[in-house]
């Protein structure tokens, strides 16, 4: 695998690491740390520095939300956060500046086209074909299980499921 491919296959993998489920819709946990965390990546010595803007990491408290709905979702950006950073940390361990830039845009990227296309697993594995991802089913098997819990059946589904056990 050249140096792009392996960036390509990194971006995506850190991009699936970086979603989660709300309202339908699969989002990142947090863009503006995972922009910060690319600012970092900008330093000459850029390990401590990605490191450091990952522990300190303090999600604001979401609007219009109970105060137990909040805790639970600001614990689940801190825990997205430290999956991410500890990813992005054995992808980079060895790597150049350069590399590091490439791969945050590339995660980047990636991230607005989970947002913005996938719906199901067809419309990913599409995706991911026409991006000429080698390890496509690690992608999948990180997005498959919140497509899944985000997708709620539509009556039309649910009356073609019954006609077809019907007519057995």
């Amino acid at each position: 695998m050249n140096e792009i491919e392996e960036i390509n296959q990194n971006a995506w993998e850190l991009a699936a690491s970086a979603m989660v489920p709300r309202n339908g819709v699969l989002e990142a946990y947090s863009t503006s740390q995972i922009r910060k965390i690319m600012s970092a990546a900008g330093f000459p010595d850029y390990l401590p520095e990605i490191l450091r803007v990952v522990r300190n990491y303090k999600p604001a408290p979401p609007q219009n939300m109970n105060p137990s709905q909040a805790q639970k979702q600001m614990r689940e950006k801190n825990q997205k956060n430290t999956e991410f950073g500890q990813c992005l940390n054995q992808m980079i361990g060895n790597k150049d500046f350069y590399y590091v830039q490439k791969l945050m845009r590339y995660t980047l990227w990636n991230i607005k086209i989970i947002e913005k296309s996938v719906k199901n697993r067809e419309k990913l594995e599409k995706i991911l074909n026409c991006e000429g991802v080698n390890d496509k089913g690690k992608i999948v098997s990180m997005l498959e299980p919140m497509i899944q819990t985000n997708t709620k059946p539509t009556r039309n589904n649910e009356n073609q499921g019954f006609k077809n056990n019907f007519r057995r």
